[in-house]
């Protein structure tokens, strides 16, 4: 920051700036988390090596420049509360989707930031200082688990109502078989019995005193000199 040439930035000679912003920048270049502070009329822009990511490509000519032409992509989204926080109110935002244009090509991100008013000696807000945190990740999963929670909802509910479709053409086919007068049974390919109407149960018993159950084996139905 002291090699940075001040001569055209609004902010002027890092020396003659006053005690409240060179208080603020002092306790942001100490901290790992992403922060800045815009100062004066103009908003002139003073940033941590953190937020070098957030800026991207900005960095290094966005240091000492105005805020609203470094961000100006996304100035109309954020100016209310540049707005807000100029006129003394802290203000905060959660996973605010701001389309950035700071690596040559225009990008969805989230942002969670808060903006908060810095006053000069005589108590008056002269700049903002905000910290923020790029949330983009965290959102993108989530949307994503959305996405697979919805895909496994309408994949439930395909499969319930193919369900309840086969349940019915199950029903309707065991109301036919049972309205029938001839008798129908049927065996799994261990030979036990999964099903009979009643025409079956009747002749069975008719001709061999036997009520059939579901699960005996073909073979067991028959006395032994019938079995062959």
């Amino acid at each position: 920051m002291r090699s940075r040439d001040w001569s055209t930035s609004p902010l002027g000679d890092p020396g003659t700036w006053p005690a409240p912003l060179r208080m603020t920048v002092s306790l942001m270049l100490g901290s790992a988390f992403p922060m800045f502070v815009a100062w004066g009329p103009d908003l002139g822009f003073l940033y941590n090596d953190a937020y070098v990511d957030v800026l991207g490509g900005k960095h290094p000519d966005a240091l000492g420049r105005p805020f609203q032409a470094i961000w100006a992509e996304i100035w109309p989204d954020i100016e209310p509360l540049v707005r807000r926080a100029m006129a003394g109110e802290a203000t905060f935002a959660e996973d605010l989707p701001l389309c950035m244009q700071r690596k040559g090509f225009e990008e969805d991100t989230w942002f969670t930031f808060s903006y908060s008013p810095v006053r000069d000696e005589d108590g008056v807000v002269q700049g903002m200082f905000c910290t923020c945190t790029e949330t983009t990740a965290r959102v993108h999963a989530e949307e994503a688990v959305k996405r697979r929670e919805d895909e496994l909802r309408e994949l439930n509910a395909t499969l319930e109502q193919q369900v309840a479709e086969r349940t019915e053409q199950l029903r309707l086919y065991g109301d036919i078989i049972q309205a029938s007068g001839a008798p129908i049974c049927a065996f799994d390919t261990d030979f036990r019995l999964i099903t009979f109407n009643r025409a079956h149960s009747d002749e069975f018993y008719r001709i061999f005193a036997h009520r059939v159950q579901i699960g005996e084996v073909f073979a067991d139905l028959f006395p032994p000199t019938k079995r062959r």
